[in-house]
């Protein structure tokens, strides 16, 4: 088992992927957070009120979509009386191609960065 340390200093690198997969699919909305948590929520058939948050709002989701903002590959939008907005930023998918390639590229294990290269052909 994963102690705590260890999961906080990785699990940013999932949440990221999610992000990124997230993206991927939807090239040309402005989001917030939230729709990404739901994206990737999981209803309860018996009980359509109750749900399972694979990716909840948290610190390590919120560490994750800063990283991918630092190395330009979403743009945030800030408003002081709305939820802060998510986008694709522009080069996107060329970006993405540099982190992978790039010095950073073993921040994601390979198999999960042959999962993102295969969604970013599609």
């Amino acid at each position: 088992m994963m102690d705590k340390a260890r999961f906080v200093a990785t699990a940013p690198r999932y949440y990221a992927l999610a992000v990124v997969n997230y993206f991927l699919r939807r090239p040309l909305v402005v989001v917030p957070v939230s729709a990404i948590v739901q994206a990737y929520a999981a209803r309860d058939v018996d009980n359509p009120d109750d749900s399972h948050l694979y990716v909840p709002h948290s610190p390590l989701l919120n560490r994750a979509i800063e990283w991918l903002s630092e190395r330009g590959l979403i743009d945030i939008s800030t408003d002081e009386f709305a939820p802060s907005l998510l986008s694709r930023a522009d080069d996107y998918s060329a970006k993405w191609d540099i982190l992978v390639e790039g010095p950073e590229g073993d921040i994601f294990s390979k198999s999960l960065t042959r999962i993102a290269s295969a969604m970013l052909e599609r």
